[in-house]
């Protein structure tokens, strides 16, 4: 997939190759909209959309949207996302994640981990994997999601009984913490 581009630029269901032919193809495709491509493992498994709040320390771990996937692509396209006239467009259903205890608890300690590590700031979704093991996979951290009310990131929040409004009043405030002098 495209290094540095984002809203799934690029990635049609043919990204997912099974030699390194098919591999050699894309990567030439993908050649043609940028010069920096990431080649990674496939991962089978649930796709989990999960939103953070805060910084440093002081992080909120929201509750996970899953992607259901109904067609054969099991990867969200560009086509998924954005053309409602596009076969790809209904093959993804957002929804509320049934998980085991077990499960919530590894997945917010991979996000925590993950988004401490790298600092991110304010908000972020992490897009994971969870394998048929159980054991969550991280395959992208958006430091810059998009904040629609009915997407993953604005949907995570609304399960966690936020209210648009109140979503980004909360992302103010967490930033102007930032910026505030220490001890005041």
């Amino acid at each position: 997939k495209p290094a540095a581009e984002d809203a799934s630029e690029g990635i049609t269901a043919e990204n997912v190759t099974h030699n390194d032919e098919e591999m050699q193809r894309v990567i030439s495709r993908l050649y043609t909209i940028t010069d920096s491509i990431l080649v990674e493992e496939y991962v089978d498994g649930r796709e989990l959309l999960v939103g953070v709040l805060g910084n440093g320390r002081e992080r909120t771990v929201l509750p996970p949207m899953e992607i259901e996937f109904t067609g054969e692509a099991k990867i969200v396209t560009k086509d998924a996302k954005q053309n409602s006239d596009s076969k790809d467009f209904n093959d993804v259903v957002s929804k509320d994640a049934v998980l085991t205890d077990t499960e919530r608890v590894a997945i917010e300690e991979a996000v925590l981990t993950a988004t401490r590590a790298l600092e991110i700031q304010d908000y972020a979704r992490v897009d994971i994997r969870l394998t048929k093991e159980g054991i969550p996979v991280i395959i992208e951290i958006n430091p810059n999601p998009d904040l629609s009310p009915d997407h993953g990131f604005g949907g995570s929040a609304q399960l966690a009984g936020m209210k648009f409004p109140d979503l980004l009043d909360r992302i103010v405030k967490i930033a102007q913490k930032r910026y505030e002098p220490r001890g005041a």
